[in-house]
């Protein structure tokens, strides 16, 4: 007669220590999956705006800041992420802010798409994003690390696989 799956199945006891050889097996998983969704917790969007350095030590706020600085999105009905007008900032420099907000009529409101940028840090101290900047025209970098992380992932688990085949499971754990 011949055993079948469920006969060999009937016959492993279900005690203790298969349950802690089961568990101390199954450790790496958890965290193999914190790695695998890491990035969506490491690279939130946080609000961003260009960063104006001639404006920076004023003693303006960052609202006032943001109302001479970059222009309003109405699609968004929020301040521009990407862009700021394109001024002569250091001309400001030691002004109060009605002062600056007077002389702008000399100026016309033409854009240029930001160099680098501040964040709100009011919910996350530092992120990914904000630490490389991966905003506007490198936002796209973002996702791309999850991306190539799943790539990795497909491609080395069939070379891994065979070589534990030749070499052994614990070996390459152990390496």
């Amino acid at each position: 007669m011949t055993a079948t799956f469920e006969d060999i199945l009937s016959q492993i006891d279900s005690g203790p220590w298969v349950w802690i050889v089961f568990g101390l097996c199954s450790v790496w998983g958890v965290f193999a999956a914190m790695q695998a969704v890491s990035s969506v917790f490491l690279s939130p969007i946080t609000d961003h705006w260009c960063h104006i350095h001639d404006l920076v030590g004023l003693n303006w706020t960052t609202e006032q800041i943001k109302n001479f600085s970059i222009p309003w999105d109405t699609g968004t009905s929020s301040y521009s992420s990407c862009l700021s007008y394109d001024r002569n900032y250091s001309e400001f420099v030691g002004q109060t802010f009605e002062d600056a907000e007077a002389g702008l009529n000399n100026y016309n409101s033409s854009t240029v798409q930001c160099r680098s940028w501040d964040y709100d840090t009011s919910v996350f101290k530092s992120t990914v994003v904000s630490e490389w900047d991966l905003v506007c025209d490198r936002e796209y970098l973002r996702p791309l690390v999850q991306s190539v992380f799943m790539a990795g992932v497909f491609v080395s688990s069939p070379i891994n696989g065979c070589l534990a085949d030749r070499f052994g499971r614990k070996r390459l754990l152990t390496v």
